[in-house]
């Protein structure tokens, strides 16, 4: 029996080899197939990274242009902030100027200041209510803004104190 078994055992003995190394073989083809997606991953990522350093960059200087804007609107707010309460005074101004253009219209009914028609500026419509008043001629001087208290003078001289 001993005979038999190393006998069976001498002629399976060529096989078996075989068998483990073709087994390993196909490992390591498959580890070599990993290993090759694998590198793909990493150069994909690789420019993924270069894509996302570039895109980095870009944000930076729009961060840097985006402050000069905010900056800029800033000032801009400052100026028309200053600017509407010139025209508010402006606008009282000349509403009070229209009134008493009225007064001196309807006081002395043979001259008219206001260069309105007959019945048309100031008297009350039947409901009760003033008319609106027409739009300024355009042979009128144009209306002059103040001057920027921080610019200097256009004839050389400092801003005004």
């Amino acid at each position: 029996m001993k005979r038999h078994t190393i006998v069976m055992f001498s002629l399976c003995l060529p096989i078996l080899p075989g068998c483990i190394v073709q087994d390993i073989h196909d490992q390591i083809e498959v580890s070599n197939q990993q290993l090759t997606a694998i590198n793909r991953t990493i150069e994909q990522i690789e420019r993924t990274n270069t894509l996302l350093g570039t895109i980095e960059t870009s944000l930076a200087s729009i961060d840097t242009r985006l402050k000069s804007i905010d900056e800029n609107l800033g000032s801009v707010d400052e100026r028309l902030a200053t600017l509407q309460i010139v025209l508010d005074a402006v606008s009282e101004h000349l509403s009070s100027l229209r009134r008493t253009i009225n007064n001196i219209d309807s006081t002395i009914p043979f001259l008219r200041f206001s260069g309105d028609q007959d019945g048309e500026e100031g008297e009350e419509t039947q409901e009760g209510e003033q008319e609106q008043t027409p739009p300024i001629p355009a042979d009128t001087p144009e209306q002059q803004t103040p001057p920027d208290p921080a610019r200097p003078d256009p004839n050389g001289q400092g801003p005004a104190d």
